[in-house]
This record gives structure tokens, C-alpha cells and sequence, in this order.
């Protein structure tokens, strides 16, 4: 029986202590960004005109030169290298289903200076499927993602 108790004490303790860590980052960080995703009954229409799911990527970015630069393609495969001296961030938000809406909740990382997106559609070179917004706070920001067919739009 003691041993239990001693079980569930340590284990409630490590829960507070993960969760603590994850509270300081956010006093770390810029603050909170929230991003809406609203997907259209429509997105990323297959060859036979059905839609199917995206995967999103959001990066934080000091600078928007190289990935304004860059093409869809090359993003998709080398962001990492490509942006490193500029990423502060990247979340891959994996399946983006047609006709859904969700917000995601994200540290904004202390100087963040845009939020780039990438979206996956399966006719990458015929859609819009890169874009960036400038952020004019580093206290804390939202977006509004939208996807429509095979073009992706970002607002703040």
C-alpha cells in the first residue's frame, strides 16, 4: 500500500513538473499565437473531383526573404535547411479535412516576425499553396487560415 501511495506521489509530481516547464516556456516566448484553420468542402480535389485531407505547415521566421524566395517544392523538402538561419519554429498540423475548422494554440516564439504556411495539395504546381503575413506584436498574435479548393489565403 505504500509503495502505491509512493507510486502515485511521484508520478503527480513529474505531471506538475512537466507541466510547469511547459508554462515557463510560455513566459519565454513572445506569448500566444492562435491560428484558425477553416477548410472548405472542396479542398485538394483528387482526379475524380472529391476532395481529400492537407497537411499544413506553420513556420515562425525572423526574416520572410528565403522563403519568399523559395518555391513550394523546394520548401516541402529542404525547410529546414533552407530556412535555418530565419525558422524559430515549425509545426506540421497533419490532416486538414474538407469541410473542418480548428484553432490551434501555439507559443509565439520571441522574434517572430512572420508566420509562413505551406499546405500539401496533391496538384502542388498548378495551386496557391504558399503564403506569408507579417506579425506587428511579439505579445501575442492570431491568424485566420483559409483553404479553398487548391488555394490557401493567411490573414491577421
Amino acid at each position: 500500500m505504500i509503495k502505491k501511495i509512493k507510486i502515485i506521489i511521484i508520478v503527480l509530481v513529474s505531471g506538475l513538473f512537466i507541466s510547469s516547464c511547459s508554462i515557463i516556456d510560455l513566459f519565454r516566448t513572445g506569448g500566444i499565437l492562435l491560428v484558425n484553420i477553416r477548410a472548405e468542402d472542396n479542398i485538394n480535389p483528387t482526379i475524380n473531383n472529391q476532395p481529400a485531407p492537407v497537411t499544413l505547415r506553420i513556420y515562425q521566421l525572423k526574416d520572410n526573404v528565403i522563403f519568399d524566395e523559395r518555391n513550394f517544392i523546394e520548401l516541402y523538402h529542404q525547410d529546414d535547411d533552407l530556412l535555418k538561419n530565419d525558422l524559430l519554429s515549425k509545426r506540421i498540423i497533419p490532416s486538414i479535412y474538407p469541410s473542418s475548422e480548428k484553432e490551434i494554440t501555439l507559443p509565439l516564439i520571441e522574434g517572430t516576425q512572420h508566420i509562413a504556411i505551406i499546405v500539401e495539395f496533391s496538384s502542388y504546381r498548378s495551386s496557391a499553396n504558399k503564403k506569408r503575413v507579417r506579425l506587428y506584436s511579439s505579445k501575442g498574435a492570431r491568424v485566420a487560415i483559409h483553404l479553398d479548393g487548391t488555394i490557401v489565403s493567411i490573414k491577421n
